[in-house]
This record gives C-alpha cells, sequence and structure tokens, in this order.
C-alpha cells in the first residue's frame, strides 16, 4: 500500500517545493511508475526524519527532543491536507499513521468526567481510516457521520478542523459527534479531554485546526443505529452552455429544501469539457417514494434533451445500509492517487439562498468560476474518475443544516469550528489542478487563480467563513473565516496557555505566522498576500 510510505502526500504539490518547482512528483494517471530515468529527484516539501510512532512515549520522546534542539516539527497521519500542513522542509515528522488498535464499540459509553451515558459509542487510533472504520460499522448494525475518501485518517485533520460528510446535514459535523479524545499535550503531558474534563482543550481540539494543540491519539464518536439510505447518481453533459448554467439555477432554487429533507452528497461541475455535470447525494431521513418525489425536478430537468446532450447516469437507488451504498455509488469514483491542487472555499448561507435574487446571484458567480478555472489536459466527457478529477467547482451538500444537539448538554459552542456551519447549507468548493511535475510558475499561476474565484464567493457572502481543511491557502482573513473572533480569542488563549514556545505550529494554524521557516517552500503568489499570521 502506497499509503504505508510516510512522505506520500495526497496533494502531490504539497510534496514538491512550490517556490521553486523541486520535488520528485509522479504522473498521476500512472502512479505506480517512478519519475523518468532523466529527473533529478529533490527532497522538496518532505521531512528530512519521521519518528513512526506506536506508543505514547514515541510521541513524548519527539516532542522533547524539538523541543530542545529546536528542530521544527509537524504532524502527519495520512497525508490528506490541502495546505501543507503535514509537510515541510528541514522538519522531523511524527508519524501516527500506525496508531491503529483494535476499533473497540461502546453499548453506553461514559465520557471523562459525565456521570451520564452518551449511547453507542466506536473508539478507534489516531491513524485508523474511514475505509475500516465503515467496515467495523456495517460489521457492528450501526454507522458514523465520517469523510467520503476512504484513506483519510479519522483521528487526523479531519476531525480538528471540524471534519464533514455527506451525512452532516442530518446527522451533524465530525466534531457535534466526537464524545471523548486523548491526546499528548505540548508538554509531553498525556491527557483526556471530553465535554465534562478538560472542557477548554475540548473545546480546542474540535475546530481548532491542525495539529496545534496536541497529537491526538485516541478518539471516540457517537455511533448510530443502521437504516435504509437513498441514492441519487446523476452524470450527464449538458446540451448547451446556457443549459450548463440552468443547472445552477436548479441547484439553488432547491438547495435549502433538499437540505432540510436531508439530503447530503455532492455536485462536481465543468470537468470533462466544460460542460459536464455530476450529481450524488445521500438521504437517511426519508423513504425512496419520498425521494423520488424530493428529487423529480432534477430528473425532469436532466430528462429534457434541451438540457442535456448525454444522460450517461440517473437512477435513485435504496441501499440496506450507508457502507454498501458508498461501496455502489461512491468508491467507483473516488481518485486512486493524488495530484497537484490548489482550492478555495466558501461556505454559502442558508439566507442567500433563500431569495431568489441571492439564488441567481450565486448560480452565476459558480457558472463564471467554473468557466475561468480550467484543467491543464484534456479528459474523457463521459468517465466519471475523469470528471470529478477536472471539475472545477465541487458544491459539497455537508453543511450541518437540520442537526440538533442530541447528547445530554451538548452545545454548538462546545466546539471552537466558525459558526458560519450552522448557518449555511453548501460548502463551495474552487479547484485548479495541475500536473504532479508542474513548473512554480504553473503553481502559482493556479493558486492565483483559486484566490481570485475565491473573492467572487467571498463578495457574495462576506460575513460567512470557510472549512479551513479546504480552504484558500492564502486566504485574506483566516480568523474570521476558520473561527470568527470570539472562539479565536479563546482558542488563542488556550494555545498560549499549553504551547507557550508554539512548538506545535503549522500554516494558519492559531499561533502560526506565515514567515516561519518550515513554510519557505510555499507557492510564491504576487497577489493574496502570504505574510498574514493567525
Amino acid at each position: 500500500m502506497l499509503f504505508h510510505v510516510p512522505e506520500l502526500l495526497w496533494g502531490t504539490n504539497w510534496a514538491t517545493c512550490q517556490a521553486t518547482g523541486q520535488g520528485c512528483g509522479l504522473n498521476f494517471s500512472d502512479p505506480i511508475q517512478s519519475v523518468p530515468s532523466s529527473s533529478v529527484c529533490f527532497q522538496g516539501s518532505v521531512s528530512n526524519y519521521y519518528i513512526n510512532v506506536s506508543d505514547v512515549s514515541h510521541v513524548q520522546a519527539g516532542l522533547s527532543f524539538a523541543r530542545k534542539h529546536r528542530v521544527p516539527l509537524i504532524v502527519k497521519n495520512t497525508g490528506h491536507d490541502y495546505k501543507g500542513r503535514s509537510s515541510g522542509p528541514g522538519t522531523l515528522a511524527l508519524w501516527t499513521h500506525n496508531v491503529q488498535p483494535e476499533i473497540e464499540l461502546s453499548a453506553n459509553f461514559t465520557p471523562a468526567g459525565c456521570h451520564v451515558g452518551a449511547g453507542k459509542a466506536v473508539t478507534y487510533g489516531a491513524g485508523q481510516q474511514w475505509e475500516g472504520l465503515y467496515k467495523f460499522a456495517e460489521a457492528n448494525d450501526i454507522f458514523l457521520v465520517g469523510g467520503s475518501d476512504l484513506t483519510v485518517g479519522a483521528a487526523g485533520g479531519w476531525i480538528l478542523g471540524g471534519g464533514h460528510g455527506f451525512l452532516s446535514p442530518k446527522f451533524g459535523l465530525g466534531v457535534d459527534n466526537v464524545l471523548e479524545m486523548k491526546v499528548v499535550l505540548p508538554n509531553g503531558t498525556y491527557v483526556t479531554a471530553s465535554r465534562c474534563h478538560n472542557q477548554d482543550l475540548f473545546f480546542a481540539l474540535r475546530g481548532g485546526g491542525g495539529s496545534a494543540f496536541g497529537v491526538v491519539w485516541k478518539v471516540t464518536s457517537r455511533a448510530w443505529d443502521t437504516r435504509e439510505v437513498q441514492v441519487v447518481n446523476v452524470l450527464f453533459a449538458a446540451a448547451s452552455i446556457s443549459a450548463y448554467n440552468a443547472f445552477f439555477d436548479l441547484a439553488t432554487q432547491n438547495a435549502n429544501k433538499w437540505a432540510s429533507e436531508g439530503w447530503g452528497g455532492s455536485i462536481f461541475a465543468g470537468g470533462g469539457g466544460r460542460t459536464v455535470i455530476g450529481f450524488q447525494v445521500y438521504n437517511m431521513a426519508i423513504s425512496l417514494d419520498d425521494a423520488k418525489a424530493s428529487m423529480q425536478p432534477l430528473f425532469d430537468f436532466v430528462a429534457s434533451s434541451n438540457n442535456s446532450a448525454q444522460v450517461i447516469e440517473s437512477d435513485i437507488t435504496s441501499f440496506p445500509t450507508i457502507w454498501q451504498a458508498y461501496q455502489a455509488k461512491l468508491v467507483p469514483i473516488l481518485e486512486s492517487a493524488g495530484i497537484g491542487v490548489a482550492l478555495a472555499s466558501r461556505l454559502i448561507p442558508s439566507d442567500l439562498l433563500a431569495e431568489s435574487a441571492g439564488q441567481k446571484a450565486v448560480a452565476a458567480a459558480l457558472a463564471q468560476i467554473s468557466n475561468d478555472l480550467t484543467f491543464p489536459t484534456s479528459a474523457s466527457q463521459t468517465d466519471p474518475l475523469s470528471v470529478n478529477y477536472t471539475a472545477p467547482v465541487q458544491i459539497l451538500m455537508t453543511a450541518p443544516y437540520g442537526y440538533k444537539p442530541v447528547s445530554p448538554g451538548e452545545s454548538f459552542a462546545d466546539s471552537s469550528v466558525t459558526p458560519a456551519w450552522r448557518k449555511s447549507t453548501w460548502h463551495a468548493i474552487m479547484i485548479q489542478n495541475f500536473a504532479s511535475q508542474a513548473d512554480k510558475e504553473t503553481i502559482s499561476t493556479a493558486f492565483s487563480a483559486v484566490h481570485a474565484a475565491g473573492d467572487k464567493l467571498r463578495a457574495l457572502a462576506p460575513d460567512s467563513g470557510a472549512y479551513q481543511n479546504e480552504a484558500d491557502v492564502f486566504e485574506t482573513d483566516p480568523v474570521g473565516a476558520y473561527w470568527g473572533k470570539e472562539n479565536y480569542n479563546k482558542l488563542k488563549a488556550i494555545k498560549n496557555a499549553i504551547d507557550p514556545d508554539n512548538i506545535l505550529t503549522c500554516w494558519d494554524c492559531i499561533g502560526s505566522v506565515r514567515t516561519d521557516n518550515r513554510y519557505q517552500c510555499y507557492p510564491d503568489v504576487a497577489g493574496p498576500s502570504n505574510k498574514n499570521s493567525a
């Protein structure tokens, strides 16, 4: 398995020194092959040394060594980081991917310090990936709120940044489902945090971002009883640019309605020749008949020859479990290898999508963005995998639109994610892919392009925010976008108390400074400032 190689990073550009273009990238279309013999491999942004941790004492020793010798330290789990927070030139890395003790299921888990059980829960190690957890859940007639990429580490950056997934509209964000976390603090102390114990740390770990507050060792998350799931899967080539644009009108007009009914999933638009649109959504809250009625406007739109030049897929199916649904519909379109990627994002407020003027403004902006961003190579019009790779716009219907706290005493204020998540319907991502072997000019252009695209949505929703794990590397206002001022002030105080020397830091994490030497390989982008700090 390639993922057992410490230096592998999903966004391959983060293994490259993007400021110089020097790295050792593979061809994403043939990742098993090594780079051409004529190429010269450089260290790039890959850490110089790794500690393959398998015990808490290994983490403690690494932290002590870094503090004593003033060695820049980073934490790497599976390497699915779009902002380069799990790599860095000249760094020592704590590699947590192999921390995978046996997964445990509790019938009624009581978090540390609490006196009332929180119901069914699953406890897993820092390196456990979603595929393993989903298979465990399937075998035990439960399901978990998790990510759509099966190789993402469930207890790594995903949960620390908030964590969203296709089930989030009904069942909440990842941080809403966490009941307890065990973590090694920057001073080496191994502690447990929950809503009832070390509450400030629990607040910081659930949305503070990156590994700024500690190295996660174990997580316990809420488990839900399994239930039937309805899945809509549509892939078509629009008959014209006007039909392509009309799809965005349809999507924005139905956005809040679909979210209120429990639909979660993704729309990827503009790939494979600029007019191909994919739409895949899941619902565990309604029956198959109600699901068909809900999605009839979409099926009618796709069935019209005025809108569709070619319908590749258009169906609605009921599955007994979410894992079976993922295996049938999601897994076939998941990327098998990483590629160079720059992205920006914005959470689209529900209020903006509630009125006709706002719907039209969002639809027009997304249509324009999909025209502005391009993929450097040709792609098949009908291959779902190619379309997924090349789509410049991805609308993730993953905001916790209908979720309400379920545990005794649970409150949205318990977590530090931006409050914009609670007021949004969509998480819109703008993507510019490029080859793994791209030169520094191509890389710089890509990051500038997505930043400019992000400005269009920032202008439409200036008081909203962004999901920090999938955000613009050169986000203009990290504090406002990722946490909000109130959450940030609390996080900064916690950071100062537990890590005054800033031993654990990462790009745009709490306490970070963008001029830190470990960021010297970040792209050289003329437009957006790279001097901001959090």
